[in-house]
């Protein structure tokens, strides 16, 4: 019984990584903090619908076009397992979400929005072009880098296309440190399925550096020191920073359980990638909380 149920709850856990809603949570709630610091105000509900949908469309088209090279022999992970065998109904929600996104934006964003919104689609197509095309070849930048700058790009874009949004300075350092906050959690992820990466082919910056699992505390760090020095000479706001310092916190904690994990020579799973994303987003969803008291 107790297995049974211990089973359901690891399911349920590894249900938001199979379906990318995971990294929607992270992108909304970082969208949101960001939003209303630079902006004075919470994002309005086109723009969640937007951000949320945007980013839940580039992960899954990825997902999509991984699944298609599946086959019973080819190691993969649980996410584009699930996205191999769900293929049609989730090609679907696809042309459904870009329906809503595309239809969204025409009646709701603004023009200068809709111009950030253009050039943000372009970085999203390259990337996913490249994660495609270039994943088998090493490149100058790995796609953990290209997958944490497009990230940050994205959940900062609400703040950058507002005309309310004077402070550039702090905000392109927010950009630039979220950047390296995403990029950091990706690598953890990539260190944990570096195995499946080698089976496919594909060129990832943990498997270039397998001894890379050895630095990241020594990375997150430094990105701590970082942070703090923006913070103690006022170039970024106190809040988002506590919330940087927070999410580094954990995901300190969470690359110490991975080791363990490692050492027990357990597979990589979906509920563990889950909580790599929960990690960096438990931070900025309290200060939400917060903030609507």
């Amino acid at each position: 019984m107790n297995l049974g149920i211990l089973g359901k709850t690891s399911l349920l856990v590894a249900l938001p990584n199979r379906l990318s809603l995971d990294a929607v949570t992270v992108g909304l709630a970082w969208n949101t903090v960001i939003t209303n610091e630079f902006t004075g105000r919470l994002p309005a509900w086109h723009e969640l619908l937007i951000i949320g949908t945007s980013i839940w469309i580039v992960y899954t088209i990825d997902r999509l076009l991984d699944g298609r090279t599946l086959s019973e022999d080819t190691p993969a992970t649980d996410r584009h397992q699930f996205h191999s065998r769900h293929s049609s109904k989730l090609l679907m929600a696809w042309l459904t979400a870009v329906a809503v996104v595309a239809w969204c934006s025409a009646y709701h964003a603004t023009e200068t929005q809709l111009r950030w919104g253009i050039v943000t689609v372009g970085l999203a197509i390259c990337y996913v072009v490249s994660a495609q095309l270039l994943n088998p070849i090493k490149t100058l930048f790995p796609k953990e880098v290209r997958a944490g700058a497009l990230f940050a790009l994205g959940v900062s874009l609400v703040a950058w296309s507002d005309h309310r949004t004077t402070a550039w300075q702090p905000l392109l350092l927010i950009t630039i440190l979220c950047a390296a906050m995403f990029t950091i959690n990706c690598l953890i992820v990539s260190a944990s399925e570096s195995e499946i990466d080698v089976g496919q082919g594909n060129d990832s910056l943990a498997r270039r550096h397998p001894k890379l699992t050895e630095r990241f505390i020594l990375m997150i760090a430094l990105h701590t020191a970082v942070t703090i020095i923006a913070m103690t000479t006022a170039q970024i706001p106190m809040t988002i920073g506590l919330c940087i310092l927070t999410s580094d916190a954990l995901l300190v904690s969470y690359v110490i359980l991975e080791q363990r994990r490692s050492v027990r020579k357990l597979s990589p799973s979906a509920w563990m990638a889950s909580l790599a994303d929960a990690a960096i987003a438990v931070a900025p969803l309290t200060c939400i909380a917060l903030l609507q008291r």
